[in-house]
C-alpha cells in the first residue's frame, strides 16, 4: 500500500483513457521510502536505493497503456531532493543532473515544483 492509500489499480481506474474520468494520478510512494517508522515529517532514514527501484517500476510497468503518472522529487512540504537523496557539497550539480535524468527518463508527466528547484540546495539558518 502506498502513501495515500493509491495503489497502481487505483490510478489504472481513475486514469485509464478508455474510461475518460481523470488524465493523470498524483501518488506519493517514492517521497515515503526514507521516512522512519512512528517518526514526524522531518524524521527520515537514508534511502534504500532497492527500494526505490522497485517503486517505480511499479508504476510504471502496471499503469503501461492503461493510466498515466505523475513525476516529482519534492514539493512544499519536502526538502530539496538534491539535499535529501543527492550529494549537495562537491557533487551537487551532478547529483541534481543524475536526479532529473532518472525522473524525465520515465513515463508521465514531470513536475518541478516553484521553489523546488532541484538543482538547489537546502540553505542553512543561524540564529545570528
Amino acid at each position: 500500500m502506498s502513501a495515500g492509500g493509491a495503489t497502481p489499480e487505483i490510478g489504472r481506474l481513475y486514469t485509464d483513457p478508455a474510461r475518460k474520468e481523470l488524465s493523470m494520478i498524483f501518488q506519493f510512494e517514492q517521497i515515503q521510502l526514507d521516512k522512519k517508522p512512528g517518526g514526524q515529517r522531518w524524521d527520515l532514514k537514508p534511502l534504500y536505493l532497492p527500494d526505490l527501484k522497485c517503486v517505480f517500476s511499479k508504476w510504471q510497468t502496471e499503469l503501461e497503456g492503461h493510466g498515466w503518472n505523475s513525476l516529482f522529487w519534492n514539493n512544499h512540504d519536502l526538502p530539496r531532493i538534491v539535499s535529501r537523496w543527492g550529494n549537495d557539497g562537491d557533487y551537487r550539480v551532478l547529483s541534481a543532473k543524475m536526479l532529473a535524468t532518472l525522473l524525465h527518463g520515465m513515463k508521465g508527466t514531470p513536475y518541478i515544483y516553484q521553489g523546488g528547484r532541484d538543482w538547489n540546495d537546502e540553505c542553512s539558518i543561524s540564529d545570528d
